[in-house]
């Protein structure tokens, strides 16, 4: 899909050093249960980027990519569960901080 492909590209501007120094900042990987910060990232800018509007529909598509998840530096697609415990759990000051 061409436009995996694009999304990969926009992950790639992002800088993953300084993400992970601010997750560690603020212990945003502590107590983890499922899914990592930047699985939680990709998914959701995923989902942004597609206009998705639900967590269902945010893992379907994110299910639909196929191989294209480790274009996305990611190695699993959470469940839906695991995403909206982490959307409520995991402080959001770190992607404030992060843009």
């Amino acid at each position: 899909m061409k436009g995996s492909h694009i999304f990969s590209q926009i992950l790639q501007r992002i800088d993953w050093n300084e993400f992970n120094r601010i997750v560690k900042k603020h212990e945003g990987d502590r107590n983890a249960k499922g899914i990592t910060c930047r699985t939680q990232f990709v998914m959701m800018l995923f989902a942004y980027i597609a206009g998705a509007d639900s967590l269902s529909e945010i893992c379907q598509s994110m299910a639909m990519q196929g191989g294209n998840l480790n274009h996305m530096g990611i190695d699993r697609i959470a469940k839906k569960s695991s995403l909206a415990y982490a959307n409520e759990n995991r402080p959001w000051e770190m992607y404030k901080e992060m843009f």
